[in-house]
């Protein structure tokens, strides 16, 4: 295992060759996959005086709480057996909006159940996803690939 400063040490240059060809290359992978999770939460090797913190930290928790998925979800209903799209960072809370009617587009059409969802990174691309579901090709992508 290698520590982050003598990998700075031993490790030059990255040549055009790319990183895959890399001597280093597995040793990097795994001790960012190590360490990733103190750049997201800032903290040192050292974490602290708090036992319960310090054990969430080291256990992960620390950037899962920085990172929220944004879900794209596609709801069937009932009545009509047609799709909704729509797109949530809390499936679970918006799938009871629309089953409790105060979604405007669905109130008249429940009740409805999940067909699937789509996780992504951020809200942006959760929104220009929803917006392809929504159009005819992204519709036709859905009939035939996913649904």
């Amino acid at each position: 295992m290698v520590d982050g400063a003598a990998l700075e040490k031993r490790s030059p240059i990255i040549s055009e060759r790319g990183f895959e060809s890399h001597p280093l290359r597995g040793e990097v992978l795994e001790w960012s996959i190590r360490h990733a999770w103190r750049a997201c939460v800032g903290v040192s090797s050292t974490v602290g005086s708090n036992p319960t913190l310090s054990a969430s930290l080291r256990q992960g928790y620390g950037w899962q709480a920085r990172f929220t998925m944004w879900y794209v979800y596609i709801l069937k209903s009932a009545i009509d057996n047609k799709l909704y799209v729509g797109s949530t960072n809390d499936i679970a809370r918006r799938l009871t909006e629309h089953n409790s009617g105060k979604v405007d587009s669905t109130k008249n059409r429940t009740p409805l159940r999940p067909e699937t969802y789509f996780a992504v990174k951020d809200k942006s691309r959760a929104i220009a996803l929803e917006q392809y579901f929504k159009t005819g090709s992204g519709r036709a992508f859905l009939q035939k690939r996913i649904l």
